[in-house]
């Protein structure tokens, strides 16, 4: 155990009691999952629960080696992932709408960063793009119009995490204790 794991011991308990808990919830609860690869929804469930564990894991090991500048970006990207999933599922009526925009935009993105690095999306000749795009443009702008939209409703704990994680941008920075 570092000097850093030492002294923040409470918090990596805590932080591995998280996962405990959510990967024991997951498998009580593991014959109830259906993947219907014919709803958007439940594909970005999955994606980003899956997103979000490994991101957890992440975090904590990255702390663990005092790497907290690189943690706190994955903290904060992490927060994000939360407030997606929240605007998503905020509305029983719009969680199909809403998870097939947020599908959009990100093969939108992906086929621009492909294009940036001369690559194409497998899917390129299959998708009809104009409509992807337009979609995707349905997709609120702003992580915090989001977190007001969603189910957070209030932007404060967005700006709670974006201020810890930018008060400690160093470049390079690696603390030791």
């Amino acid at each position: 155990m570092s000097a850093f794991e030492r002294q923040y011991a409470k918090e990596f308990t805590a932080s591995q009691s998280i996962l405990a808990l959510a990967d024991r919830l997951f498998q009580q609860n593991e014959a109830k999952v259906v993947l219907d690869r014919t709803r958007y929804a439940t594909l970005a469930a999955a994606s980003l629960y899956s997103k979000a564990r490994k991101q957890m894991e992440a975090v904590s090991l990255l702390a663990s080696q005092s790497y907290v500048e690189d943690a706190m970006i994955l903290a904060r990207s992490l927060a994000n992932l939360c407030i997606d999933l929240g605007y998503i599922t905020a509305e029983p009526d719009q969680i199909e709408t809403r998870a097939r925009r947020w599908t959009a935009k990100g093969r939108v993105e992906r086929c621009k960063f492909g294009k940036r690095v001369g690559t194409a999306p497998p899917d390129e000749a299959t998708v009809d793009w104009i409509k992807e795009e337009a979609l995707a443009d349905e997709w609120p702008k702003t992580i915090e119009q989001r977190a007001k939209e969603g189910a957070w409703r209030t932007s404060t704990t967005y700006r709670t995490v974006t201020a810890q994680a930018s008060s400690i941008r160093t470049p390079g920075a690696r603390l030791r204790s």
